[in-house]
Parts: C-alpha cells; structure tokens; sequence
C-alpha cells in the first residue's frame, strides 16, 4: 500500500468520524428531554398564580415561547441539517443563555485553556520522557528507584485532591487569595492571568508526567535487552545515544499515548482544574453549557474535542507513513 493512498483513506475515515461525533452529540441533546422546560413550567405557573391568571394557559404560552426562541418547534430533521450547515461553515449561532456568538465565544475560552495545557504537556513530555527512560536503563540505581516511587506516587493521586489541598494551604496558612479569579476583562494575555495559570499547567503537567514516565518506563525495560540495544552498548555509545535508541523503538506508541492524553485532558482533565481554580476556560463553558442544556454551544465544545481527536489521529497517520518502514513509498 502505498503511503498516498493510505493517508487519504485515513483522511477519509477522520471526515466520517467527526461528522458521526457530531450528529450523536446532536442527537444526544435534541432527542432527550429539556430539564429547562421544568424550569420554565414552574416560574410561569408561579407567575399566572400571583397574577390570578389561567396557570395551564400561561404554562403552555411560556413553553410555546421557549420553544419557538430556540427553534425547538420544527422537525429534528430540519434542525439536523440545519445544525449541520451551520458546523460546516463554523457559523453556529448564538448562545440561549448569553446571546454571544458561539464559535468566538468557543475560541476564546480555548485559547485560555490552551495557554497553561500546552506547556503543562510539554514539561510532561520532557519530564516523562526524560525520568522513565532514566528509570528503565538504571533500575538498580538509588535514584532510579526514587524516580519510580515518585512517578507512581504522583500517578495515584488525584490532581484535584492536591489542587484542593494547595488552595487550602495557601489561604488558611499563609493568607495568598491570588491563586484563583481570572478576570476576563483584563485580556487574554494580561500578567495577572497569565500568573494565575502557573498552577494550574503544574497540577496538569505533574499527573501526565507520572503517566508518561510509567510508560516510557516499561517500554525501554522492554526493549533494552534487544539485540541491537546490546550492539550499540558494546560500540561504547553513550547512555543518551542509547537512550534515544530505545525511544525510537516507543515513538509511535508514545506519540499515541501523548494524544490520548491531550484528548482526556480536554474532555475531563481541564474541566476540574478551571472549576476548582475557577478559570474561565474551555472546560468550565463546556461544564455550564450542559448544565444549561445551551444547544449551540455544546455542538461547539463538542466540534472542538471531536476535531482535536480526529485531527491528532490522522497527525499520528501521517507520522506513521515516516516512521513506520512496513509502509511503502
């Protein structure tokens, strides 16, 4: 198989993904019941009745209204395909609760959460790298063994437990409130946010180095016994030239692993550290978008983590085509 037609194959299958990705979020959303429309009975029945009005009456004028605002009154066949030309051309409307348009309100609570998940991912990737390979090579040695326990450790320990345990230290201990409150109105890039993001990449940089370094860990234990490990050993290389030996034997599954990584962190990871440091990020809208059954803005925060998935495996694709030989020219 040559590597043109195998990339353009796996091109076709990510398209087929996202669109499947997207149209099961919809689905999930549009074909449920509302808990709003609970909501809604209850303050119009409340209202009709401190009115003296007819409270079925009002109850269904209110859901009425509700409904038509958001266009819940038409077939979800014509809500689909409308919903579907809207995420094809990135125009998805306006949020029910805040009336901002979705897809910058989506970019720049992105970019927030962006500003500390990529340099936490990259000291995870160095650090795991660097610590597991370490740990596999000289695994008689003192320090080793402390590199190990201290990787497992960090691995069984929450990161919201110990972001909890830091925030309670710093205020009750030593009285520091600057840990938390990102202002929006400050600007994305604004000193006093981007201080309040160092935590936040430490916490999330720390748990992925435990699960990197765990990995690169086992497979260099793997691998270092193989005969061309011991052939570069017996040329006199150096421990580095041996090490990335070994690390190129692990590239293509750490490269899976570093991505479903990035994609957990997404989906979970970020939606706990900006809920307890109370950063408005990416998690966070996705979190009150659901809590208020927001239609547009979920399919946005869903088109983002469906896109990431897609677009990180198909870079893996293309990776594989230059690393892997059993894939021709």
């Amino acid at each position: 198989m040559t590597r043109r037609w195998w990339l353009l194959r796996r091109a076709l299958l990510s398209f087929v993904a996202l669109w499947a990705v997207v149209s099961v979020a919809f689905a999930f959303v549009a074909l449920t019941d509302d808990p709003n429309e609970g909501l809604i009975r209850f303050e119009a029945a409340q209202t009709a009745l401190a009115g003296g009005e007819n409270v079925s009456a009002a109850v269904e004028e209110a859901l009425r209204g509700y409904r038509e605002a958001r266009n819940l009154d038409e077939p979800v066949l014509d809500r689909y395909l409308a919903w579907m030309q809207s995420v094809a051309t990135l125009n998805l409307g306006v949020s029910y609760r805040t009336g901002q348009f979705v897809t910058p309100l989506v970019a720049r609570r992105l970019v927030i959460t962006l500003q500390y998940t990529l340099p936490g991912l990259a000291v995870a990737v160095l650090g795991g790298t660097v610590v597991g390979t370490y740990a596999g090579l000289e695994d008689d040695d003192s320090l080793s063994r402390v590199a190990t326990l201290v990787s497992y450790t960090t691995y069984a320990v929450p990161n919201f437990w110990i972001a909890s345990v830091v925030l309670s230290v710093a205020v009750w201990e030593f009285g520091i409130l600057t840990l938390t409150g990102y202002e929006l109105d400050r600007g994305l890039w604004a000193r006093k946010n981007l201080e309040k993001l160092v935590l936040p990449a430490l916490l999330l940089g720390t748990g992925l180095i435990a699960t990197l370094a765990r990995y690169v860990r086992t497979r260099v234990l793997d691998t270092r016994d193989e005969t061309f490990v011991k052939v570069v050993r017996a040329k006199g290389a150096s421990r580095p030239r041996v090490a990335r030996h070994v690390l190129r034997v692990a590239a293509l599954p750490l490269l899976s692993l570093v991505l479903s990584n990035l994609l957990g962190v997404l989906v979970l990871g970020v939606v706990v550290i900006e809920f307890v440091f109370d950063v408005p990020g990416f998690g966070l809208l996705t979190l009150r978008s659901v809590q208020n059954r927001d239609l547009p803005v979920i399919v946005g925060v869903t088109l983002v983590v469906a896109a990431t998935g897609v677009l990180g495996t198909f870079l893996k694709d293309v990776a594989t085509t230059r690393l892997d030989p059993r894939i021709d020219e």
